[in-house]
């Protein structure tokens, strides 16, 4: 390959790892934010559900609740799964790209 065609591979490879680093920031934020709102409000259902007085536990109310915060903590755990896997890809992507600068062709 010669050195023109290595330079516009290496410009395409930088361009893919710089664009997919600042779009998995972008949405890594994004989903930090919504995690940590959803842990406030799963947060301050817990403590409403715990302040139900003692004769009300068994409550429709304090069900409901309970269903509430169960599914507040899925949603925190899904979010937190979907965090680590756009890391996942991002490194994915950098570790593929610095594989492939390491293996180019020779000029033919």
């Amino acid at each position: 390959m010669n050195e023109k065609r290595r330079n516009e591979i290496r410009a395409l490879e930088k361009r893919l790892e710089n664009e997919v680093s600042l779009a998995a920031a972008k949405l890594n934020a994004l989903l930090t934010e919504i995690r940590e709102a959803y842990e406030q409000v799963r947060d301050d259902e817990q403590e409403s559900r715990d302040n139900i007085p003692e004769s009300l536990q068994e409550s429709d109310r304090a069900t409901a609740s309970d269903e509430a915060i169960s599914h507040l903590e899925d949603l925190v755990s899904d979010l937190e799964t979907a965090e680590q896997a756009v890391e996942e890809i991002a490194n994915g992507i950098a570790d593929l790209v610095q594989k492939s600068d390491g293996s180019k062709g020779q000029d033919v």
